[in-house]
């Protein structure tokens, strides 16, 4: 769809289309995340901590433009690798990096 197409959108159907669209990124995200961590080559880490290092929902929202309740909602839903310690949810930073997304 041309930008010129977008003016001939419903304003009803803009939530619905906005909606679609964060999902899309969401799930090409995770194919990324998931398809450089398989091609990725399987040396091990020297440094054992790096392996330990994890990430919040809110340091994930932010790597990938999402809103936190979002982020919640696909560790629920298990769309991407996390660990639920408590209340709290943790995802591996690891996967991040191989991703190519900086651990800010």
């Amino acid at each position: 769809m041309g930008e010129r197409a977008l003016e001939h959108v419903s304003i009803a159907a803009i939530p619905r289309l906005i909606g679609d669209l964060e999902r899309l990124q969401v799930l090409l995200a995770a194919r990324l995340m998931r398809e450089t961590v398989q091609t990725a080559p399987a040396t091990r880490s020297n440094d054992a901590l790096e392996d330990l290092h994890h990430l919040t929902p809110a340091q994930v929202a932010e790597l990938l433009n999402l809103t936190e309740p979002y982020v919640h909602e696909l560790c629920r839903t298990r769309r991407i690798q996390a660990t639920k310690s408590g209340k709290y949810w943790m995802i591996r930073g690891r996967i991040a990096s191989v991703a190519g997304v900086s651990e800010a």
